[in-house]
């Protein structure tokens, strides 16, 4: 079974021709076959800018070479008169010429690195049309044996390399890929990477959040400042319990403090606490904080707050 990159397929692939050639490169090549699908890569130019090459396929063994495959499903019609290529009903762009362009970008992208600057490789281009039967050569730059059709889908191994010992050449400093040339192929079209985050952004995310934290905190004491009385509420485990523990003087707080109408009554006992309410009103402190519904519902705790005369 070949190694496929990616695996599994694109989800949004949406041709079926290719669906079918994916699954049937997977199924039917051996496991010393790497095959790559959808492949994009930038070259840049001085002239013209930045020019984009892709490949639908490009299959790499290691000792064969590389082959760079254009795909087309459907009906396939080809105008020798006005030079256009139909796939069905649609107008499509010349295959062969599709892959020929290809191979030279990859070409010029491999000799861009050290790796590839000085070694003469099998690299080619063919052409698939899964769709229809292929009886022989479609034009002069179109040779059968570089064309994988409808009969080929059923030993797609062969076709394969066939079609790599058909581009394979003679020169005497011709090399093959090798273990090490596989490697440095997926490094080049399919690296992986993972980008941490810089400690400098990481403590300025978290200032940013004390900041956000901290302003919230000065809207919450704001109205409690102008507010007698206040419905505390939050989700299991915020603290509501425990901050009327500490209050009440039952428990101690292990960091931060506890201010009460500008006081800090942190360490300060009950009694004091007591004292600093009594004053808060005009009298006395006439309500109470019954805790008994600890699984009140947010409706329950929005009428004991009319009830208490909170809201108006």
């Amino acid at each position: 079974m070949a190694r496929m990159i990616p695996e599994p397929m694109h989800p949004d692939t949406q041709s079926a021709a290719e669906r079918r050639l994916y699954s049937g490169f997977q199924d039917q090549l051996p496991d010393d076959f790497v095959v790559f699908h959808s492949v994009w890569w930038q070259l840049r130019d001085r002239v013209t800018g930045i020019r984009d090459g892709e490949a639908d396929f490009i299959i790499a063994h290691p000792d064969h070479g590389i082959l760079l495959l254009e795909v087309k499903g459907g009906r396939i019609r080809y105008d020798g008169r006005t030079g256009e290529w139909f796939s069905n009903e649609y107008r499509i762009k010349d295959p062969f010429k599709q892959g020929r362009e290809a191979k030279y970008s990859l070409l010029e992208k491999l000799k861009e690195l050290a790796y590839w600057r000085n070694r003469w490789i099998t690299v080619g281009y063919a052409v698939a049309f899964p769709d229809v039967a292929v009886k022989g050569d479609l034009r002069l730059d179109a040779p059968r044996e570089l064309i994988l059709d409808a009969s080929d889908m059923a030993d797609l191994d062969t076709w394969v390399e066939q079609a790599l010992r058909y581009l394979q050449g003679r020169r005497p400093d011709d090399s093959s890929l090798g273990a090490t040339g596989i490697r440095e192929l997926m490094d080049l079209l399919s690296p992986s990477w993972d980008l941490q985050p810089l400690l400098a952004t990481e403590i300025l995310e978290e200032e940013q959040e004390l900041a956000r934290l901290t302003e919230e905190q000065f809207i919450m004491l704001d109205f409690l400042g102008h507010h007698r009385r206040a419905a505390i509420s939050g989700c299991a485990g915020s603290g509501k319990t425990t901050f009327l523990m500490i209050l009440a003087g039952f428990e101690a707080a292990s960091s931060g403090r506890l201010m009460l109408n500008g006081q800090d009554v942190t360490d300060s006992p009950a009694e004091a606490v007591a004292t600093i309410l009594a004053a808060l009103d005009d009298k006395a402190v006439r309500t109470h904080v019954p805790v008994g519904e600890v699984f009140a519902a947010d409706r329950q705790v929005y009428l004991a707050t009319l009830t208490s005369g909170d809201l108006d």
